[in-house]
């Protein structure tokens, strides 16, 4: 009785869906572990939750996120990248030139997408149980969207699917137009994806990337990523991520970006005279001046990052005794 068999199913399927997930005493569950955050290199994502890296057009967010597949497929991760944007055959590309002479991981799975997330999600849910998926990229939420990126109803739908998935993930955005505007004097930290602000409010983690315009290296581009929200851990400091393009390969390496010229100006003041005081101590007119930041900026946040910076006798600030990685 096939036709009684699929009435039965899909009416125990409705109970299931309107019972929902029973209650239970919050003192039982197990709490969040070491495991719970994963690093792509030294970026962390999150194994239970979405994650955002927005950013301008051509500020490498795609090859990013590639590269991170690579470096989670290589710690034992199951990724499937859900594409909406590109071609298998040009991600195929880009994964030889990261991997360079080094074995292209086996467990990167890609799928081209073209439906919104929430209604191929399922299918997306198939793939993530067939192939035991533990991590999935969604490039990019602009495509992916049902409806205007503006629209509350279009994020808020978009963070239920990716719920539904059940593993952590990764998601590309783009960013309001003119915001990347030189003269937009917005920290980073208070930098959100395009359109709706529940975009934000429904990740977990948001970083904003930046790329630098000066150096005019046409195969060379740097590219600065912003801790711009932090639910599950502190914030972390901005990182600098260097992609070297040749012939037949693509170079990742880090860079200080408090080093770089043109991209610390984007940095909190503090993390600017961390990496001005690498050099030696200064005085507070002198970190002032190379800023160009008020003295009592300085004094403010000497003061407040106090196991970042020492006062010296002569009144010169310098770096504490304390190792960068304690303090970071």
């Amino acid at each position: 009785d096939w036709v009684g068999a699929v009435e039965d199913f899909s009416t125990r399927v409705l109970r299931a869906e309107q019972a929902g997930t029973p209650a239970v005493q919050l003192r039982t569950l197990s709490e969040p572990g070491p495991d719970d955050t994963v690093y792509a290199g030294n970026l962390p994502l999150l194994t239970r939750h979405p994650v955002i890296w927005f950013g301008d057009g051509g500020t490498g967010k795609s090859y990013l996120a590639m590269w991170a597949a690579i470096e989670l497929a290589r710690k034992g991760h199951k990724v499937l990248y859900a594409d909406w944007e590109f071609a298998g055959e040009d991600h195929r590309l880009r994964l030889r030139h990261l991997c360079g002479s080094g074995e292209m991981p086996a467990e990167i799975w890609y799928t081209r997408c073209f439906m919104p997330l929430v209604q191929d999600v399922g299918r997306l849910r198939a793939m993530v149980v067939a192939h035991k998926i533990t991590y999935v990229i969604c490039d990019s939420i602009g495509y992916a969207c049902l409806g205007a990126p503006e629209s509350a109803e279009s994020a808020n739908d978009y963070a239920r699917a990716t719920r539904s998935l059940g593993i952590g993930s990764l998601h590309i955005a783009h960013i309001t137009k003119g915001s990347n505007d030189p003269e937009d004097k917005t920290p980073p930290s208070a930098r959100k994806p395009f359109g709706s602000i529940f975009w934000a409010n429904s990740a977990r983690a948001t970083w904003f990337l930046k790329r630098a315009d000066e150096g005019g290296d046409e195969n060379q581009i740097d590219v600065a990523l912003y801790h711009a929200k932090a639910n599950t851990s502190r914030r972390f400091p901005a990182m600098g991520k260097r992609l070297r393009f040749y012939p037949d390969a693509v170079q990742l390496d880090d860079f200080d970006v408090s080093a770089h010229v043109e991209l610390t100006r984007k940095l909190p003041i503090w993390q600017r005279m961390k990496g001005l005081l690498e050099s030696g101590a200064l005085s507070i007119d002198e970190i002032a001046e190379v800023l160009n930041v008020k003295a009592d900026s300085v004094k403010r946040e000497s003061n407040l990052k106090n196991r970042t910076f020492q006062r010296l006798e002569d009144g010169r600030i310098s770096l504490s005794l304390v190792s960068a990685k304690e303090r970071f």
